[in-house]
């Protein structure tokens, strides 16, 4: 009789082990049979198919499990076709043979189900998870690429312009104006006080000298006949 997992042809021909994707779950079985679609045998001799694992798929006949492609995920374990593999979600992604969608990270992307997110631009972050667009970079900062948060233009500089790219893109502080860090514009000083540029706070005059007008560069000695104090 000829055991299982194996098929004998007759004749007094030996003994033939099931190969892989095949099996004979009862004795004297003269061909072994075909796993069906959603099962595989990766193993010679198989009395018995498996399941197909998830993010797989197992048409008939499978040696082994087929990974589902990239951009699709499954957590079934019943799969025959890649085609029953599901689209990947937009503002996520999944990699071939994928379980489940993994959530696009801040700084990323995808407007699609994508095989792996996509960096934001240079000139546009973006702070949330699983994202399908990215945010522009407000004025007063810059954003390179992959930015999860826009990066403040440093104090003495400013930046005008939405979609700054590097710190390069802050305008530096012009003489007789202050800009605190974020600033998108300069502000001139006022009278009493001056700036040589690049600065972050205008300075005020000090004792013995004054300033009567504003977006000033330096201060004017007191003149004879007049005092003048501290800012």
């Amino acid at each position: 009789q000829c055991p299982v997992g194996f098929a004998c042809v007759g004749g007094g021909a030996p003994k033939v082990p099931c190969s892989p994707g095949t099996f004979a779950d009862t004795s004297g079985t003269r061909q072994c049979h075909l796993c069906v679609g959603g099962t595989f045998q990766n193993e010679t001799g198989a009395t018995s198919c498996d399941a197909c694992v998830p993010g797989s798929y197992c048409p008939p006949g499978a040696a082994a499990t087929l990974p589902c492609p990239a951009k699709t995920f499954s957590n079934a374990t019943d799969l025959v076709t890649a085609s029953e593999c599901t689209i990947c979600p937009a503002g996520s992604s999944c990699s071939t043979g994928s379980i489940e969608p993994t959530e696009c990270s801040a700084g990323t992307y995808s407007l699609d189900g994508a095989a792996q997110c996509t960096k934001c631009p240079a000139g546009m972050y973006q702070d949330e998870d699983g994202a399908v667009t990215c945010k522009p970079c407000p004025a007063g900062s810059y954003c390179a690429e992959g930015s999860s948060a826009p990066l403040l233009c440093p104090a003495g500089s400013y930046g005008a312009a939405e979609n700054a790219t590097s710190r390069s893109d802050c305008s530096p502080c012009p003489i007789g104006s202050a800009c605190e860090a974020g600033s998108t514009m300069h502000t001139v000083c006022d009278a009493g006080s001056f700036s040589t540029g690049n600065a972050s706070l205008c300075s005020g005059c000090d004792l013995g000298t004054y300033q009567s007008s504003a977006g000033a560069s330096t201060c004017e000695m007191c003149p004879a006949g007049s005092y003048c104090l501290a800012r």
